[in-house]
């Protein structure tokens, strides 16, 4: 340490002869840096690779430097240092404990020995110590680069065995040669140091077999994910390093015709097993959006089943991971979660002229959990998953009308999401093909599936629907006259003209149809415009794409009355107003509001209802909130809640079902307002109340009424202060206020009324509220909601409030 004392007393002695001058006016000190900091180190005009520094000689990360043998000896040592900074060396044998740093700049090495650097700052109150490797060339076996076809291309990091962990693992670096414009005949290349003169030898295996037959000659071809082994050997041959590859090359497979059931959660369609089915490797690491801890070691493979029919395509697989998903319902980011995705690009050219970015016309994007939730393009697609003993299982439909016939190609991909159990956390992605670009934007490097396997006889429908009700199919025949009847039944409204609606086998079957009543013969045409009268029968003609097979159904028609009109409806003695039937009892609308006189009047709620068509059936039921009810045969309804829902099921005579839906409570229903003020003015109108409605088109709440009026003065609306509103209405009434801002429509953003606070007072005739009309606004609306006392019925007053000058 003497060097430092030394050059402490230096910068001292200096100070005190500063104070010393009189005379003149003092020069100010320049302020000396404290960074420690180093950042070049040259050793024989070689630059080294610098770790991380550190104040204690032993923790500092080894950087390295390769320089030639011969100037091992005598090397000359330089470093920059930043900012003033003093520098000192030492050279030690890599097992030396403790370096001796000196002046001197010139240095000798014998190979792994290794070079301290150590640094002050200029003001000598920071220090760092750095730390290198001297490796010599002739101990090197270093590779600086590799190139297929042109390319270059990653290898990763070395390994003493072909199988070794790399002071660690031997990095399965995905080589980026998948392009179909690469050749068959590939041409590899390789550099090692300049200098170093390393013996460099190549072999080819698949995966985790071992390579044999090292030679200077490298290989030619590969089949699809082969491993590239690169072995470089020192020059004096005592240092032997491994690198790998994977090769890749844009994935092509035929895939089969085939229409399996993939709904129904923990049973495979038996078609799976057909053999000749190609089983789909997914397990290339997407790095991207991949840790370095999954790219050097995956915990989650999969391997994939697919098929083709003209409704789209379909995928059975199964990932083995030892913490799936399990959640039963995930929301936003369903990709951060445990997940299979999809992609299908039908319009994708084959190379060279194929687009990027883009799904391309029809195709999209699949995804489903390993909990089953689906999301993507669309969330609708047939599918489900289950949990296994090694991780999940999912099927699924990616459905898209595909009129393809045998051969067609398209561009098509697979690929994994990888997370810790239940959170949303993706450290992993494994695909099928594209190892290159996001398959979420860009279909560029998706694989390719070619179409085989379609029968062309086939001339199957698989579901029928004749005004909107699904038929029994019967059994087809090649000859009307042996067709074994289905059946179905309409209402007496489809009689005329009813949509006829064939789901087929194949999408280039051919319809024809024909109406035939008794035991005519029929006559097929295009045309189903035809009157069907009870009992008639209704053959279609289904010809297959080979135009030899064809398959007649024949389908039996009975007409039933399809009314659900209420001739009359009463509820608690009092005759009620009848709405128009609905489809579901939550889409229903009240169709009445019915008064009793008190809470004992709802323990026992008599309600009839007289069906317009005698042999329609009616059932009841009631809820305290607007979801469908039990239903029964018995009008009388025992506890219906205050407010609550009492409902009417009519089931016609073929089978069709209409809602209608009732409110029920005691107390006074009435909404009314008698008068506004703002401030201390009356509204000139009340307007007409009415109520929002949620516009998704403009992410709005629309208000249905007609605004009234008040017209203040610019001191009257508070210049941007609270303004007082007064609302008269109903004894027991209930409100909300709201204010609309300066809208020029009757809406508002969003559901923000004041319904608390020491400003809102509820329960009397009389309601107060403070408003902010900011400065400068006209055309503001004040909103005001009213409750009636008995809860059930809402009605909302919309106020326009001009402010003149």
């Amino acid at each position: 340490m003497a060097k430092k004392n030394f050059l402490v007393g230096i910068l001292g002695a200096l100070l005190v002869f500063s104070l010393m001058v009189t005379g003149c006016e003092q020069p100010v000190a320049k302020e000396l840096s404290s960074e420690a900091v180093v950042s070049s180190v040259t050793i024989a005009g070689v630059e080294a690779r610098l770790g991380e520094p550190s104040t204690e000689w032993n923790e500092a990360e080894t950087g390295i430097i390769f320089i030639p043998d011969d100037k091992m000896v005598d090397a000359e040592v330089s470093a920059t240092a930043e900012s003033g900074g003093i520098v000192y060396f030492a050279s030690a044998p890599s097992n030396m404990l403790v370096p001796n740093f000196v002046e001197s700049t010139s240095f000798s090495f014998d190979d792994s020995d290794i070079f301290y650097v150590e640094v002050f700052s200029a003001n000598h109150d920071a220090y760092n110590i750095y730390k290198i490797q001297v490796r010599a060339y002739s101990r090197l076996a270093v590779l600086e680069s590799l190139t297929i076809n042109g390319l270059d291309a990653p290898f990763g990091n070395p390994g003493e065995a072909w199988d070794s962990q790399f002071g660690g693992q031997i990095y399965d670096t995905a080589a980026q040669f998948y392009n179909p414009l690469i050749p068959k005949t590939w041409t590899i290349s390789t550099i090692t140091t300049p200098g170093s003169n390393a013996v460099v030898e190549f072999a080819k295996a698949p995966k985790d077999v071992e390579p044999t037959g090292f030679t200077g000659v490298p290989p030619t071809s590969f089949d699809w994910g082969d491993y590239l082994y690169i072995k470089v050997t020192s020059e004096d041959g005592n240092l032997t390093y491994y690198f790998k590859t994977k090769i890749l090359f844009s994935q092509e497979e035929t895939i089969q015709w085939g229409q399996p059931d993939v709904t129904v959660s923990e049973t495979i369609d038996p078609i799976w097993n057909t053999p000749g089915i190609k089983t789909f490797d997914v397990s290339n690491v997407y790095p991207v959006d991949s840790t370095a801890e999954f790219i050097e070691n995956p915990d989650t493979s999969a391997w994939a089943k697919v098929l083709w029919d003209h409704n789209g395509i379909y995928v059975l697989m199964e990932v083995t991971d030892p913490d799936p998903c399990t959640l039963e319902n995930v929301t936003g980011n369903q990709h951060l979660y445990d997940s299979v995705e999809i992609f299908t690009n039908p319009t994708r050219p084959a190379a060279p002229d194929r687009p990027s970015g883009g799904y391309g016309t029809g195709g999209g994007q699949y995804r489903i959990g390993s909990q089953g939730t689906k999301s993507g393009s669309i969330s609708t697609f047939p599918g489900s998953a289950w949990k296994t003993n090694t991780g999940y299982i999912i099927q699924m439909q990616a459905p898209w009308p595909n009129n393809s016939e045998d051969g067609a190609r398209i561009g098509f991909d697979i690929t994994v999401n990888v997370a810790h159990g239940n959170e949303a956390s993706r450290y992993g992605v494994l695909a099928w093909n594209n190892v290159i670009s996001a398959c979420y934007n860009n279909s560029t490097d998706y694989g390719a599936v070619t179409f085989a396997g379609r029968p062309l006889n086939t001339a199957k429908l698989t579901a029928l629907t004749i005004g909107g009700k699904t038929a029994t199919l019967g059994t087809p025949n090649a000859n009307y006259a042996s067709a074994a009847a289905g059946a179905v039944t309409i209402g007496s409204s489809q009689t005329a003209n009813p949509a006829i609606v064939a789901t087929k086998a194949d999408n280039f079957i051919t319809l024809q149809y024909a109406k035939v009543t008794g035991n005519d013969t029929p006559l097929f045409s295009d045309n189903i415009n035809f009157t069907i009268a009870s009992g008639d029968y209704v053959y279609i003609e289904a010809k297959a794409p080979d135009n030899t097979t064809v398959l007649i159904y024949k389908v039996q028609v009975s007409v039933l009355s399809d009314d659900t009109s209420l001739s009359a409806v009463s509820i608690a003695g009092q005759s009620s107003a009848i709405a128009t039937a609905a489809a579901s009892f939550t889409g229903a609308t009240v169709g009445a509001i019915v008064a009793v006189n008190s809470a004992t009047d709802l323990v026992s709620v008599a309600v009839s209802a007289t069906s317009t068509e005698i042999m329609a059936t009616v059932k009841y039921g009631h809820s305290a909130a607007n979801v469908e009810p039990a239903w029964g045969d018995s009008g009388t309804l025992a506890n219906v809640a205050q407010g609550g829902y009492i409902g009417i099921q009519v089931t016609a005579a073929d089978g069709t079902i209409g809602y209608y839906k009732y409110r029920i409570a005691w107390g006074s229903s009435d909404t009314s307002l008698t008068g506004i003020t703002v401030g201390e003015v009356s509204a000139t109108s009340l307007g007409t109340p009415g109520e929002f409605v949620f516009n998704s088109a403009f992410y709005i709440n629309a208000y249905t009424g007609t605004p009234g009026t008040v017209t203040l003065t610019a001191a009257q609306a508070g210049d941007g202060s609270s303004v007082l509103v007064q609302a008269s209405g109903s004894l027991g009434s209930t409100y909300r206020y709201n204010f609309g801002g300066d809208w020029i429509g009757n809406s508002i953003a969003s559901d923000t009324w004041n319904s608390t606070g020491a400003d809102l007072f509820k329960g009397g005739s009389l309601f107060y509220g403070f408003v902010t009309v900011p400065a400068g606004v006209n055309n503001a609306l004040i909103f005001i909601e009213v409750t009636s006392p008995n809860g059930v019925a809402v009605t909302v007053y919309a106020l326009r409030c001009t402010v003149s000058d």
